[in-house]
């Protein structure tokens, strides 16, 4: 009996002692919380790192900064191209490129003369020779003496009948083998001229020669037409 009682007492009181003993357990793990908060300096810097977040009194020295870039001046590679093109620019308006003057062959060199065979300066002879004219040389009385196969013109029956007589101006190019290659009827009757031009293409005369060298020859050939009374 007695000893139920006693059991019955005892109960409360170690409800109370639980109570007290968590109550400053958690009193002692506050105080170690708060503690470094409170005085970080008393830390080591290994525990500081850990317990001490980042300070935010950084944050408006980095906005300040980012503040005071943005409205910096032009970063300096725009300034730079700048620069470099006004450079260009610069040299070239102000390049004086007339008064470029080549190098004198003579003062490099010396005197010109005979020299090594095969060089620049033993090759040079002058001023090159200017070549014939590539248009055809005008002639007339020349090339009648170098006809060597002559077509007489065969009359055309309708200027007989109409008793046509008249005169064929042909204008001719006579080529580097002597054939005709070109003819054109100049002035005469219209029933004349091809008659005469017919028969011109068919003439062949000897190469004529300028400088040694065959060239193409303009020549005006006179075709008469007269009836036989």
């Amino acid at each position: 009996m007695f000893s139920g009682l006693a059991e019955v007492q005892d109960a409360p009181v170690r409800r109370w002692t639980a109570l007290v003993s968590f109550t400053l357990q958690a009193a002692l793990v506050g105080a170690a919380l708060v503690y470094p908060l409170l005085h970080p300096q008393a830390l080591p810097p290994v525990i500081r790192n850990v317990f001490l977040p980042a300070s935010n009194s950084e944050a408006p020295v980095d906005t300040q900064r980012n503040v005071s870039h943005s409205a910096g001046p032009v970063p300096r590679t725009i300034v730079v191209n700048n620069h470099t093109f006004s450079f260009a620019r610069t040299i070239t308006s102000n390049a004086n490129i007339g008064t470029i003057q080549p190098p004198n062959i003579s003062n490099l060199i010396g005197t010109l003369g005979p020299g090594v065979p095969g060089s620049i300066v033993s090759d040079y002879s002058g001023p090159v020779p200017i070549p014939a004219p590539p248009h055809p040389v005008r002639t007339s009385v020349v090339m009648e003496g170098n006809l060597i196969h002559k077509v007489e013109p065969q009359y055309p029956t309708m200027a007989k009948q109409l008793h046509i007589e008249g005169t064929v101006l042909v204008k001719a190019i006579i080529s580097r083998e002597g054939m005709i290659i070109r003819a054109e009827a100049e002035r005469g009757q219209t029933l004349l001229a091809q008659a005469a031009l017919a028969a011109v293409r068919q003439w062949r005369y000897r190469p004529y020669y300028l400088n040694h060298e065959p060239i193409e020859v303009e020549t005006e050939i006179t075709v008469n037409f007269v009836l036989q009374h």
